[in-house]
């Protein structure tokens, strides 16, 4: 028994066994040959003490992990004849092993089909030093790590650091009965008619970059859409009360064509401008309005009268020549406070006989009807929805289908007459509707050839974009491509 530890032990150490070891290492094989038959339950790892120890002479115990499917336990073993095997072999030779668990995730697996011997694991030599770079390898590389540091700091810059471009990209067509509520009247059903958005914002260099790049996006400067300098707040708040005055202009014409008494009033004179360098230059007096008046400025007094709607503002200012200086009460944007402004009036410059204030007022105007109307636009802003609203309402009032089962995107201003007016952005307009499926898309008259060359371009052959200059005009062409031929309204209540 002594002379077969004795062996094991020599043959661990990696000297040459004799012909009674050559027996031992056969039954350890044939152990090992059982063992691998099973599923892999346990692994013995001797401790970093007992891979150290050239011998182990008989009856000597040693330290050994067990990692099994019941977990990792630690204790003493003796090594025993059917364990001379472990002086060479990793793999477990026990003949009766137990089946594990198919989840069972071993802390170390062994693959290798002839075990690695302790002499090539633990006794391998030392590796040598790393051989430095050469001087030709560390002069090349402060030109490269410069480079791709410039490159990297370049595009974080460019990621981050504003510009004074502006982006138009493509919105979104939505179905404005989804939007649309009406109480106090008979409604319908109405059918697919769409209107277009399109998206806008401030760009980095990087995405100017990506916007010259796509053919549907345009990038313009500040000085081209006459924002520059002007507060983001302000060109929101200027957009969102351009959407309110379309929807309240669309409900006065919808519905006094269709027999409804609907009354048009006046609103007060508020301050549209954003008086950027092109309308206020350097040069102007120092009471001039550019300089004097703000944006969303309400104008409600002249020299101590009240002028509650700019008919009354008009009449007041009439009275005086170019050159007066008045006092305008004025309630800021966001202010209940009043505040008293002189302002040194000017001549028309369309008209040298007429004396106004010098700013462009917003359409204030608000609409008196029967029937109670909600056109939910969210945070969409401008007035280029005013024509789409116009017919939706038509639609809406109407017994059947306006558009019948075409898909029909509409764009353009509407004024109190009927009257459709240009917008912008129509080639991302026209990308939207494309993509909405619409097959019809009217457009105003108003909008340039090389603009409409653009768009028709963009949306493709699936799509026929036809021009309208007014209501009547919009909805002669809805009645040719099988929409309703003449929507009456029902008899208001």
């Amino acid at each position: 028994m002594a002379r077969h530890d004795h062996v094991a032990a020599t043959i661990g150490c990696g000297q040459s066994s004799t012909p009674e070891s050559f027996e031992t290492i056969q039954n350890a094989a044939t152990d090992t040959r059982i063992a691998n038959s099973a599923p892999v339950t346990t692994l013995i790892t001797p401790s970093p003490a007992a891979l150290a120890t050239r011998r182990i002479g008989f009856g000597r115990r040693y330290s050994v992990v067990v990692i099994s499917s019941n977990g990792i336990t630690s204790g003493t073993r003796l090594r025993g004849s059917r364990r001379i095997a472990l002086a060479v072999l990793r793999r477990p030779a026990k003949t009766t092993a137990a089946m594990a668990s198919p989840t069972i995730q071993a802390a170390r697996v062994e693959n290798s089909v002839t075990d690695t011997t302790e002499r090539s694991v633990l006794m391998a030599p030392p590796a040598g030093p790393a051989r430095p770079p050469s001087l030709r390898q560390q002069l090349w590389a402060i030109p490269l790590l410069t480079v791709a540091g410039l490159i990297v700091a370049t595009v974080f810059v460019a990621s981050v650091w504003p510009t004074r471009w502006i982006v138009t990209a493509p919105g979104d067509a939505k179905r404005v009965a989804d939007r649309l509520e009406i109480t106090d009247a008979q409604t319908y059903d109405s059918g697919q008619l769409l209107f277009v958005t399109a998206g806008g914002a401030e760009l980095t260099p990087l995405m100017a970059f990506v916007g010259w790049a796509d053919p549907v996006v345009d990038v313009h400067t500040c000085e081209q859409v006459g924002t520059c300098g002007v507060p983001r707040g302000q060109i929101r708040q200027r957009n969102l009360g351009a959407m309110s005055s379309a929807k309240q202009i669309a409900e006065y014409v919808a519905l006094s064509r269709l027999g409804y008494d609907a009354t048009l009033n006046p609103g007060p004179a508020q301050v549209n401008n954003d008086f950027n360098t092109a309308e206020c230059p350097a040069d102007s007096p120092a009471d001039a309005a550019c300089k004097v008046l703000a944006f969303g400025d309400t104008i409600i007094a002249v020299d101590g009268e009240a002028t509650p709607t700019i008919v009354e503002l008009s009449a007041a200012i009439s009275a005086h020549k170019p050159g007066d200086v008045v006092t305008l009460t004025v309630t800021p944007l966001d202010s209940t406070q009043s505040v008293d402004k002189q302002v040194a009036l000017v001549a028309d410059p369309n008209d040298a006989s007429r004396t106004i204030v010098g700013f462009t007022p917003r359409d204030t105007r608000t609409v008196t009807v029967p029937v109670t109307v909600n056109i939910d636009t969210d945070q969409i802003g401008g007035p280029s929805a005013g024509l789409a609203f116009t017919l939706a309402l038509i639609d809406a009032l109407t017994p059947g289908s306006l558009t019948g089962d075409t898909k029909i995107a509409v764009t353009g201003t509407i004024d109190a007459d009927g009257n459709v007016g240009a917008i912008g952005s129509l080639p991302q307009k026209a990308d939207a509707i494309r993509r909405a499926g619409a097959t019809l898309f009217l457009v105003p008259a108003g909008q340039g050839d090389d603009e409409l060359a653009r768009a028709r371009k963009i949306a493709g052959d699936g799509v026929q974009i036809i021009t309208v200059a007014t209501l009547d005009d919009a909805l002669k062409v809805i009645a040719e491509h099988g929409g309703q031929q003449d929507p009456l309204a029902a008899a208001p209540s």
